[in-house]
């Protein structure tokens, strides 16, 4: 090598150092937060497209009908199905 260049200064990344730490955290974070906004915009489009939501009605079930069960996705979206094409109620309270 010659004197002119600097040498390279060879540092081994450690997993508790804080400046890596920190930007996992903040990668994390973004992640989580497209996450986030990426299920709202699924559930809204599912909303657009007239399909039901299962959290939602998870959440209704549990506030306002507590001695009802709780039904899997599968047996929510086939009464969802039922009530709309065979005729019925659509709502329940």
């Amino acid at each position: 090598m010659s004197a002119d260049r600097p040498r390279a200064r060879l540092v081994a990344e450690h997993p508790s150092d804080p400046d890596r730490t920190s930007g996992r955290r903040r990668e994390r974070e973004r992640l989580a937060t497209l996450g986030a906004a990426l299920a709202r915009a699924i559930a809204a489009l599912r909303r657009i497209a007239g399909m039901p939501d299962y959290a939602a009605h998870l959440e209704h079930l549990r506030r306002c009908h507590p001695e009802r069960p709780l039904p899997t996705r599968r047996q929510h979206f086939e009464e969802y199905l039922r009530t709309r094409y065979e005729g019925g109620p659509t709502r329940c309270c």
